[in-house]
């Protein structure tokens, strides 16, 4: 009966830190997917700590560490594939104006934003993603990173609000 109170108190203390390294991780691969560099690169720093915080909380736990061996296993397999997941948009070794580029493209084929009608609600909207398809490929060339990063974020925006 002991040993059944320890696995449920491990299953206690290892689901939280589950829940949000998996959450991290699904990010993680949903902007490499997208090609979300700065995204991607913000997020990694967060899971960072994340895997650290939830992996020292795990481990100063009083429970036997069998009962939370593959909790701990999963947890530092889920971090290092949201790493190997940055490394991957890393090695692809393309100008951060071409992640920003396709990333453009992947919202504006992927939303349901409807600017051609007197839609008050979208206006704000219309107007932030008619500024954003008016730089061309070529001026993001010229773009420092920072702003490279605010215009995917403001397309991370679009996109979250408006996704098919």
């Amino acid at each position: 009966m002991e040993e059944f109170k320890e696995i449920l108190q491990a299953s206690k203390i290892t689901n939280e830190s589950l829940l949000i390294i998996i959450k991290n991780e699904n990010k993680m691969n949903e902007y490499s997917l997208n090609f979300q560099y700065f995204s991607a690169k913000k997020l990694l720093d967060k899971i960072r700590i994340d895997c650290k915080n939830e992996l020292d909380e795990i481990n100063k736990s009083q429970i036997d560490k069998q009962y939370l061996k593959s909790s701990i296993d999963r947890i530092n397999l889920l971090c290092q594939a949201s790493e190997e997941h940055f490394i991957f948009l890393n090695s692809l070794d393309i100008p951060k104006s071409e992640f920003v580029a396709n990333y453009f493209q992947l919202v504006n084929s992927n939303i349901n934003l409807n600017c051609k009608k007197n839609n008050y609600n979208d206006n704000s909207e219309c107007n932030k993603f008619a500024i954003l398809k008016s730089i061309n490929t070529e001026n993001l060339k010229d773009l420092p990173d920072s702003k490279l990063e605010f215009i995917e974020s403001q397309l991370g925006k679009i996109y979250e609000e408006y996704k098919k």
